[in-house]
């Protein structure tokens, strides 16, 4: 079994219309590295591990972690800058919005996101129904057909 261990200086550098960030190690995994050469502006205070992220919009872009685990990731270097930090609770395929249940409010949940983008409290593995890796009229389809 493999895993993750760092992420690379400035692996997602530019990144700036990422809207969801899924990390599923209970533990933050270590970011950037100690040799980076960082470019900074006087005010900014950037580290070589918010460099990970430059430019990514840490204040819409949302980081979902497994339970428990949201305080580790808010004091963590580089992944406390994120300011909507969601635990996942639900692993229930079609509970797109994390409220433990699957019901109309996931289908509202769907289509808010394929409309506006919305990613507050939606789990994209869960409203990927068909396991498609997509999120689309097809998985709303699913949701509708498994509670009838």
């Amino acid at each position: 079994m493999f895993s993750v261990e760092e992420i690379g200086d400035a692996a997602f550098a530019g990144c700036s219309n990422l809207s969801a960030i899924y990390s599923y190690a209970a533990e933050p995994i270590s970011l950037g590295s100690d040799h980076a050469q960082v470019r900074t502006r006087a005010d900014d205070g950037e580290t070589a591990a918010s460099a990970v992220f430059a430019e990514v919009d840490k204040e819409t872009c949302v980081l979902y972690v497994p339970k428990g685990s949201g305080d580790k990731y808010r004091h963590a270097d580089g992944w406390g800058e994120f300011l909507n930090i969601v635990e996942i609770e639900s692993s229930e395929l079609g509970d797109a919005n994390n409220d433990g249940e699957v019901s109309a409010d996931d289908i509202n949940a769907i289509s808010s996101y394929i409309v506006r983008g919305d990613t507050k409290n939606f789990i994209f593995k869960n409203a990927d129904v068909n396991g498609d890796k997509m999120v689309n009229a097809a998985d709303i389809v699913n949701i509708v057909n498994m509670n009838k």
